[in-house]
């Protein structure tokens, strides 16, 4: 990714925030190459998806299920979700709103890009 970002015209400097931020997803990859001012656009994208996150927590509080969903990402960013009893339910909701990704084959879950686990830092309160 790094590489790709420099080939493009970017500094090293800025490449290596980017592959930080980000890592390698090809879609915001593809945002940044395109954008006028990298840095920013990876900032507008992060606030994008905080937004969103926000969003759904929202909406999930109005059918109790925000304190749920908060535990599960706790879970995810401490590496101990179960994919199994009552976490199973709010992973895959968090996986159908696209804040989640589940691999049932290896049993994995982490959340879609660096910048939604980003996002669940910051709304959760934690570093």
């Amino acid at each position: 990714t790094k590489k790709i970002l420099i080939s493009e015209g970017l500094s090293e400097k800025d490449a290596s925030y980017i592959v930080d931020q980000i890592g390698g997803v090809p879609w915001i990859i593809e945002e940044i190459i395109e954008s006028e001012d990298p840095i920013a656009e990876v900032e507008r994208l992060y606030r994008d998806i905080f937004g969103m996150m926000n969003n759904l927590l929202g909406e999930l509080y109005e059918i109790d299920m925000k304190d749920e969903a908060l535990r599960v990402m706790k879970k995810v960013l401490d590496g101990k979700v179960e994919i199994s009893g009552k976490d199973r339910k709010m992973v895959k909701e968090l996986s159908e709103r696209e804040v989640l990704f589940y691999d049932p084959v290896n049993n994995e879950v982490r959340f879609q890009t660096r910048l939604h686990e980003r996002a669940a830092r910051e709304l959760l309160g934690v570093e």
